[in-house]
């Protein structure tokens, strides 16, 4: 629904759109939880709207190599909602990043604020080349399918991932 709600959201002037995401993040926190919808949810309006109201900005990228510890967070949150033990969400960690990583896979270590750790790696994340978004979004998904199975939360993380990262979102197999 929100999606559809977006290129009428886009015309509104620049003040009203920043009110808008203060009211909802204040929302979003205001139980002083924030689950995995939430989350999405917010990153998808905040990307939107950020986009609305710099539809022509410039940036340079940033290498592969220079993201490793974002990496590191965003798959360890992800694995992390997906698997029903620290094994389970270790194995599908390593066995996503080390398709980016190679052998050099940092240690799986969940943060404690997974919001607010994925929300700063996702901002970072945004600043890689396509091409590096693509093999991002294709070794999360290898993360997200490990176990053979794909929950809704996990489906929710990955689909605010690509929002963020300015990529489309692809079907999500069981390999």
């Amino acid at each position: 629904m929100l999606e559809l709600a977006f290129p009428a959201l886009k015309e509104h002037p620049p003040e009203q759109l920043k009110t808008l995401l203060t009211l909802a993040q204040t929302i979003i926190r205001v139980d002083g939880v924030v689950d995995p919808f939430e989350f999405a949810l917010a990153v998808a309006l905040r990307t939107h709207l950020y986009d609305a109201q710099y539809p022509n900005r410039r940036q340079k990228f940033v290498r592969m190599r220079r993201v490793r510890r974002e990496l590191a967070v965003l798959f360890a949150v992800v694995a992390g909602f997906g698997h029903d033990s620290d094994t389970e969400a270790e194995n599908a960690y390593r066995h996503g990043l080390s398709r980016l990583l190679g052998e050099k896979v940092p240690a799986y270590s969940r943060p404690e604020q997974w919001a607010s750790a994925a929300d700063e790696t996702l901002l970072r994340l945004d600043q890689l080349a396509p091409q590096d978004k693509r093999k991002v979004v294709a070794a999360l998904a290898a993360t997200i399918g490990h176990n053979q199975e794909i929950t809704t939360t996990e489906a929710e993380l990955f689909r605010a991932t690509c929002a963020a990262l300015h990529c489309p979102v692809p079907p999500l197999q069981i390999q």
